[in-house]
């Protein structure tokens, strides 16, 4: 899928329900309540933090060429946009949100230090910069001494990249952004021009295959390299800090005193609670008929517009956020 249509698919799952700009906020994976509810409300998580370094600038260049070709109609705060052809997609940005990376640097530095050994030759200059990733491959290489290690790791990488779902030019972006003794790696710029695609494009490429990839990983060194790369706990600290006090027994203004925060923050805390946590009872907040309403007004007016329900329930936003967590 390349930028253009993933563009597309995000604006059209929207439906005008969100701004122009809603799509870009997810794709950078943008930390405001609004954007994360989003990611859920309209079951966006694949694609929420996919390109964390994509600019303004690209983005309206797309959202420029989509209205040229015809493909995207903008009218005031509204949109009217054509559906882009079907295809399916691997991507998992809500579960990896950059961890994904982190993984491709650790792997990226751990062969270029054991190729470099490999020619006894340790005097080079890391492809990674990264203080952290440097730290994470030393304890690796001090915790797996065995001499067969660059040959183990060898067989793990072709073993995985084996999988008929990627595509040869998925493993071409994986294995030549590897670099070795005396074999420099290409950066995904050098890649896409070689096949004279965007470099986005190529990018997303890669990332789908290390999406669909990293959930099949089963061998050791592999799955050592991921440790800490999935998100396990998808509360903010300070939303898990907030749930504590509800644990308890406090009141949501109890708590805003409690931790010197607006009410509104906390209001926001316990929609991010409510939307990571299925168990979570809501009932203390927003009764069941009153979930009911919010959803049957959804279905009625066909929009999850904030304003629009606000207007037309009178109901405050923060119950119906909260309600809108919920399935009827």
């Amino acid at each position: 899928m390349n930028f253009q249509l993933l563009v597309r698919q995000i604006l059209l799952i929207f439906n005008s329900e969100r701004t122009i700009s809603a799509p870009y906020h997810l794709l950078k994976g943008k930390k405001s309540s609004q954007t994360l509810e989003d990611a859920v409300l309209f079951h966006l998580q694949p694609y929420y933090h996919l390109l964390p370094f994509l600019t303004r600038e690209s983005y309206d260049a797309v959202i420029a060429k989509l209205c040229q070709q015809g493909d995207l109609q903008l009218t005031n705060e509204r949109y009217t946009v054509k559906p882009p052809p079907q295809q399916s997609s691997h991507f998992d940005g809500f579960s990896y949100r950059g961890g994904e990376r982190v993984f491709f640097a650790r792997l990226q530095l751990l062969v270029q230090t054991l190729s470099q050994r490999n020619a006894q030759n340790m005097k080079f200059v890391p492809v990674v910069t990264d203080l952290r990733i440097q730290r994470f491959v030393k304890q690796f290489l001090r915790r797996y001494t065995t001499a067969s290690l660059a040959e183990d790791l060898y067989k793990e990488i072709v073993s995985l990249l084996a999988d008929e779902a990627i595509s040869d030019w998925q493993r071409l972006l994986f294995t030549y952004r590897l670099s070795g003794y005396e074999q420099p790696a290409q950066t995904l710029e050098q890649l896409a021009s070689t096949k004279d695609v965007a470099t986005i494009d190529a990018e997303l490429a890669w990332l789908e295959a290390l999406h669909y990839l990293l959930k099949r990983v089963e061998s050791p060194l592999l799955l050592a390299l991921l440790e800490g790369c999935i998100v396990s706990e998808p509360l903010t600290v300070s939303a898990a800090k907030t749930l504590q006090f509800l644990a308890q027994g406090y009141t949501l203004e109890q708590v805003a005193n409690e931790r010197k925060l607006k009410l509104a923050t906390i209001h926001d805390h316990v929609i991010e609670i409510a939307r990571n946590r299925p168990t979570f009872d809501i009932t203390p907040y927003v009764e069941d008929k009153i979930v009911r309403r919010v959803h049957q007004a959804v279905a009625t007016l066909k929009t999850r517009r904030l304003k629009v329900l606000q207007q037309t329930l009178n109901i405050d936003y923060f119950t119906i956020r909260l309600a809108l967590t919920r399935e009827v």
